[in-house]
């Protein structure tokens, strides 16, 4: 019989559509493929029939399709032609297959690869059926994810509501929703199941089962039960009776100083980077800097505590070539980290260095995945952003440009968009500042600082009439002046520098001559034939501090630092932190300095912050 007649679905029911009534209308379901196999035919040795035309059911003429002839020599739309033939057919069987049928591979899944050579109603709750066989959930969330066109085809040939389709094939939609039932599982068996994860050394947290999929893109079956039954994972795993202190469960690997020591030393060992961001680059680095943190007040202090050297603490990129790219991409997707846009570029896994050489050496971020992954999955998440090219990019700086929006990064941060924009612009062209002159504006119009401040500095003369007024109160006029210390101004810096091209235009503007007011020039004569002093004890440094407060002379870290000639003495300021543990503040203390009394308001506030933040 395979050998003399067609056994596709289509074929048969030409012939003899009693017979695939009679299959489709057997109580349990049972469908063509199982009647198939039951008669111990294989599907895949059938010979297959499909039509190269359709009839039309009122002239009897054979065409590929039917929109055209219906509309130009019968004078009627497809919609009227249906309603009066009803079973009728528009399109060829040949044109269906190479659109829907064995052709067509995507966004069909490779494990379950179609078997009939087009759509048809029985061919739909067949291939229904066979996910249910397979032990999937049936909810249209998940069938949809995996084989979307089949939700297509279920509308358009048995029903549009999902629920009717499962009930066709004797399935109660409640029960295999992904709804698991208490039955299906046992304490028991949850234990087990941990057990044998824990020996295997996978983890057993939340966010590791939920990234977690079968081929079929399904996280662990007795994991989604322990979920329903307890709520929670972690009343899951209390029930279950595990030591939800280990690791494996989500419990910290660093309980004490001693343990963050030991795994820093480790990494040492192993020559890894061991700055902040490249540490929680590891699979437990959040865990590690945050008992950091904890522990030791800051991961530098921790860092200081092992003894890592100052140079070993700042991030060591070595995205050097196209193989550093390729096997930082793979860790990433082994640790599960993520790979979208945001992820490389904000949070605790970002890393931006990565980003930027992905573009550098690969065109884009998705090239680069594509070239260690195969998953659609993973190409996905790798482009989940509107801006994915450079035109696009364009193009949304002149659509906001028209909309009369500054192209400012202060302007430009505040909603998801504009993180989206943000990361594609300096992946496509390097910095914000690139992006937006090869969009064809300005950059300096757009600066921060060259906006026009709120009331302050709007014309000429009142720039003028500020810089005259600092030079007679014997305020600063240098360009860190104004941007640093007691009596900073920068509105008034930067407005200078728009209005006359520069801020020595500015001051040579106001009648004063610019190098008699530059910081640099001044002290560069006063102190160049200065004798140095030089401070090797704790004594020596607690001395001069309380000469200098006898002569009432500023001892504040700014004044010392950045102070005018006279009063400033850096050898003293590298002493005092060499000599009081890395800490100005210290060495003052030992000198008997109430720091309350030299210390400006603004300095205690952010010490307080910092302090605050520490702890943490």
């Amino acid at each position: 019989m395979t050998r003399r007649k067609a056994l596709n679905l289509s074929a048969v029911k030409r012939e003899d559509p009693d017979l695939v009534q009679a299959v489709y209308d057997f109580r349990p379901y049972w469908g063509w493929k199982a009647a198939l196999h039951d008669a111990g035919i294989d599907y895949g040795d059938i010979r297959v029939e499909v039509l190269q035309s359709v009839e039309c059911q009122i002239c009897g003429k054979h065409l590929q399709a039917l929109s055209n002839h219906l509309a130009v020599l019968h004078g009627i739309t497809t919609v009227e032609y249906l309603d009066d033939y009803p079973d009728a057919e528009l399109v060829s069987e040949r044109l269906r297959e190479q659109a829907t049928g064995r052709l067509y591979t995507e966004p069909h899944p490779e494990f379950l690869q179609h078997w009939e050579p087009i759509y048809t109603r029985e061919y739909v709750l067949d291939r229904i059926n066979e996910y249910a066989q397979r032990d999937f959930w049936m909810d249209k969330e998940t069938i949809g994810q995996i084989d979307c066109s089949l939700i297509a085809a279920a509308r358009s040939y048995v029903d549009p509501d999902w629920d009717v389709c499962l009930r066709m094939i004797n399935i109660d939609p409640a029960e295999y929703r992904g709804l698991m039932r208490d039955s299906d599982f046992t304490l028991k068996e949850l234990r087990s199941w941990l057990d044998d994860r824990e020996r295997k050394g996978l983890g057993c947290t939340h966010g590791v089962l939920t990234a977690e999929r079968d081929e079929w893109r399904r996280p662990p079956r007795i994991f989604v039960w322990a979920l329903r039954k307890f709520s929670n994972w972690r009343a899951a795993l209390q029930a279950a009776g595990v030591d939800l202190a280990k690791p494996v469960f989500g419990g910290h690997r660093f309980l004490t100083k001693e343990d963050v020591l030991a795994e820093i030393r480790r990494l040492k060992r192993l020559d890894s980077d061991l700055s902040h961001t490249g540490v929680q680059l590891f699979p437990h680095g959040v865990q590690l800097t945050c008992a950091g943190d904890r522990f030791f007040g800051s991961w530098t202090a921790a860092l200081d505590a092992a003894k890592i050297p100052k140079e070993r603490q700042k991030r060591r990129v070595s995205y050097k070539t196209a193989s550093d790219v390729i096997a930082a991409i793979e860790s990433r997707i082994e640790y599960q980290f993520g790979i979208s846009p945001e992820t490389l570029n904000y949070g605790t896994r970002s890393d931006i260095p990565l980003w930027r050489k992905a573009f550098e050496l690969f065109g884009n971020w998705r090239n680069a995945v594509e070239k260690v992954s195969d998953s659609h999955v993973h190409h996905r998440e790798a482009s989940q952003n509107p801006f994915s090219t450079k035109a696009k990019i364009i193009a949304e700086f002149k659509r906001r440009n028209k909309l009369g929006q500054q192209l400012s990064i202060r302007e430009n941060s505040h909603s998801e968009a504009d993180k989206q924009l943000y990361v594609m612009a300096i992946g496509y062209f390097g910095s914000w500042r690139e992006a937006v002159s090869a969009a064809g504006f300005d950059p300096r119009e757009y600066h921060e600082w060259n906006l026009n401040p709120p009331g302050k500095y709007k014309q000429e003369k009142e720039v003028i009439a500020a810089i005259r007024r600092r030079f007679r109160d014997k305020q600063p006029l240098n360009a860190r002046g104004l941007t640093h210390g007691d009596h900073q101004d920068v509105p008034l810096l930067y407005t200078g520098r728009k209005l006359f091209g520069g801020w020595e235009q500015a001051v040579n503007a106001a009648g004063l001559d610019y190098n008699d007011v530059a910081r640099k020039k001044q002290d560069y004569e006063a102190m160049k034939d200065r004798t140095y002093q030089t401070y090797t004890t704790r004594k020596e440094v607690t001395s001069e501090i309380q000469r200098r407060i006898q002569k009432q002379l500023p001892v504040t870290y700014r004044a010392l630092a950045h102070g005018s000639h006279d009063i400033r003495d850096n050898p003293l300021l590298d002493a005092g932190k060499k000599l009081f543990s890395g800490d100005w503040d210290k060495a003052l203390h030992a000198a008997g300095v109430d720091l309350k009394a030299i210390q400006p308001a603004w300095v205690r506030d952010r010490k307080k912050r910092n302090k605050a933040k520490s702890i943490e």
